[in-house]
């Protein structure tokens, strides 16, 4: 639960922050805080069903009418959707404040039980998902010389976890990026 007293001072108030992954776990507690802390929220995510019941969410916790809670259904890994969604963002909202790259999947299973396949979904899907949008929106923070960029990761970036042979890779790639 987000303080009282900073809830009052609404620290983000008139600020924007899109958040990758934002329909669920860390995003969507991440989306959640932003707008108590009196922000405005762009959440992300590839399921439109799962976007608008985190939306439903978020907006309760609003501090102000005036607040905007939006949703944008985009495969963070498919670098022309990921263009297409920061133009769109762009041009209605301008540039954000904050750009949060939780996007990220695991699928627990041991090396033997793993194909090529399923290690190329979790690389596209934890790297190159958060990779797309830095990329994207990085020339934009450049240029105006101002915005925040915040990867994650997880304990995974840091050692190998047995049972996570897909997964471990793509987070050590994410800590050795950011």
């Amino acid at each position: 639960m987000v303080k009282e007293k900073l809830i009052l001072k609404q620290p983000f108030k008139g600020k924007w922050a899109i958040i990758s992954g934002g329909s669920k776990g860390i995003g969507k507690a991440t989306a959640k805080i932003f707008v108590q802390l009196g922000g405005n929220v762009c959440i992300v995510a590839r399921t439109l069903d799962a976007l608008n019941t985190a939306a439903e969410e978020i907006k309760s916790l609003k501090v102000d009418e005036n607040q905007l809670v939006e949703v944008i259904s985009c495969d963070m890994s498919n670098m022309e959707q990921v263009e297409r969604l920061f133009k769109e963002y762009i041009k209605e909202f301008g540039v954000p404040d904050y750009s949060f790259n939780f996007v990220g999947i695991s699928y627990p299973n041991y090396t033997d039980k793993l194909t090529i396949e399923d290690f190329k979904f979790h690389m596209d899907t934890n790297f190159f998902g958060q990779l797309n949008s830095i990329l994207t929106v990085l020339p934009y923070y450049m240029e105006r010389k101002e915005g925040h960029l915040i990867n994650m990761s997880s304990i995974a970036g840091y050692i190998g976890l047995m049972g996570y042979a897909a997964y471990t890779p793509t987070k050590f790639a994410i800590v050795g990026l950011s």
